[in-house]
C-alpha cells in the first residue's frame, strides 16, 4: 500500500497536490495535524482592557477587530454596550444582590422568535421609564470590571 502525501499551499488553505481544503488529512498523523495547526493559528492578543491573553479564534470579522483595538473577546463585547450605555431599549438589573445583569429590549413585532422564549418582562427605570416586553434578550452578568461603565439603570417589577 502506498502512503499519499499531501503538502498544503502557503496560504494554508487547500492542499496543493489534491485541491482539498487545508488541511488535508491523507496521511498525517495527529501529531502532524497539530503541529499545522498551531503554526496557522490566529495572531494572539494581549488585552489593553484587563491584560488577558486571547487567541483570537473567532470569526474573520470579530478577530480583525479584536486585532485592531487589542482587546480580548470579552472586553469587546461588554465595551461595545459601554458605547450603547444610553441606548433606551438596554437595562441594566441587579436581580441577584452585587451581580448587575445587562438586558436587551428587541422590537415587540420581531415574530416567533423572542428572547426568553417569549416571557413578560416589566423593567422600571431609574429615569421613569416603563416598559413591558415580551422580547428581552440577556447579554450576561455584567463582569465587575465595567459595573463603573455600566451602572444598574433599572429594576425588574415581578
Amino acid at each position: 500500500m502506498t502512503t499519499r502525501r499531501h503538502v498544503s499551499t502557503p496560504d494554508l488553505t487547500r492542499c496543493e497536490h489534491c485541491g482539498e481544503p487545508w488541511p488535508c488529512l491523507i496521511a498525517r498523523s495527529t501529531d502532524e495535524l497539530l503541529a499545522m495547526i498551531q503554526q496557522a493559528a490566529p495572531t494572539a492578543v494581549q488585552c489593553v482592557e484587563c491584560g488577558t491573553d486571547d487567541a483570537a479564534n473567532y470569526t474573520d470579522s470579530v478577530r480583525e477587530d479584536m486585532i485592531a483595538r487589542q482587546l480580548c473577546h470579552s472586553c469587546r463585547f461588554w465595551l461595545d454596550y459601554v458605547a450603547q450605555a444610553d441606548n433606551p431599549r438596554i437595562f441594566r438589573v441587579e436581580i441577584t444582590p452585587g451581580l448587575p445583569g445587562h438586558y436587551y429590549i428587541g422590537p415587540e413585532d420581531a415574530g416567533p422568535f423572542r428572547g426568553f422564549a417569549g416571557r413578560k418582562f416589566h423593567f422600571i427605570g431609574n429615569d421613569g421609564r416603563d416598559v413591558v416586553s415580551t422580547n428581552v434578550w440577556f447579554q450576561g452578568d455584567i463582569p465587575e470590571r465595567f459595573r463603573d461603565r455600566l451602572p444598574v439603570n433599572a429594576r425588574l417589577v415581578e
